[in-house]
């Protein structure tokens, strides 16, 4: 619909124009009413979309929320079981000698026996696996090798003369080899 408005007065009374008709034969004020439904229809729209935008958002963050809460749950159960390791073995201390490990130890408690025990060396950790004592490894006595200060010492005094061929040397006598091959 297209409405001419240059010959429209300056103030327009709707009443009096009530049944004036347009070109395509609908009055002014049914005109306005359609316009008026489109809008209301639009503004409907608008404000559904708004909705579901809304919606749409707090479900992300709720997905989001479950993510974060998720994530943290297996950080913190990870975690547990990395303590829960961690403490696998509790050193107790030592004692003198194999006979004086405890008999009411508890699983993963660890003591170091100073004397050797039957082919297991001295200073050996022992665990308690909960019906016996398992040696872990024991000190190694290092005192019988050589030490880097000493091995400087000994070799200072060694006079060492490396003399090595230049690649000239070598490319001549190998050469010379091969000269001598071919005169046969």
């Amino acid at each position: 619909m297209v409405l001419d408005t240059q010959n429209w007065p300056e103030t327009v009374n709707l009443t009096s124009i009530k049944n004036t008709s347009d070109v395509e034969g609908d009055t002014l004020v049914e005109a306005i009413n359609n316009l008026n439904t489109a809008d209301k229809a639009l503004q409907t729209n608008i404000d559904n979309e708004a909705t579901s935008r809304k919606e749409a958002d707090e479900t992300l963050q709720a997905n989001i929320n479950k993510e974060a809460t998720a994530r943290e749950d297996a950080d913190n159960a990870l975690s547990d079981k990395i303590a829960a390791l961690g403490s696998a073995l509790k050193y107790k201390g030592s004692v003198t000698s194999y006979d004086d490990l405890p008999t009411d130890a508890e699983v993963g408690d660890v003591y170091n026996v100073e004397e050797a025990y039957e082919s297991i060396a001295a200073g050996t950790n022992w665990a308690w696996t909960g019906s016996e004592w398992d040696p872990l490894g024991g000190s190694i006595d290092l005192s019988k090798y050589v030490t880097q200060e000493e091995l400087d010492e000994k070799l200072k005094d060694i006079d060492v003369d490396l003399n090595y061929a230049t690649d000239a040397e070598v490319t001549s006598d190998v050469d010379s080899l091969f000269s001598k091959g071919n005169n046969n």
